[in-house]
């Protein structure tokens, strides 16, 4: 832990090429605050992420996003297509 707030705790997921991969999160548990629905901009910088990294498409990652808590119920996967589509 380093400090107060929202996102002090630091965490070591692994290494990746002998190097720390690191993060950080909040000190609850994700069951211990109420799900709000992510915003549109949230949910497109989540989705960039996951598409830079080239495992998944478009549509799976909308599936993914859809299902997770909080995007549950409130954003479906073909909102999530449309909405995150590239431009024509």
């Amino acid at each position: 832990m380093l400090g107060d707030g929202r996102y002090e705790t630091l965490v070591c997921a692994g290494q990746i090429d002998g190097l720390p991969a690191l993060t950080f999160t909040a000190p609850w548990g994700m069951h211990d605050v109420p799900w709000l629905a992510p915003s549109l901009p949230y949910v497109r910088f989540l989705a960039s992420g996951l598409l830079s990294a080239g495992a998944w498409d478009l549509p799976a990652v909308a599936e993914y996003v859809a299902a997770c808590p909080g995007a549950e119920g409130r954003w479906s996967a073909a909102e999530l297509t449309a909405l995150l589509a590239p431009e024509r």
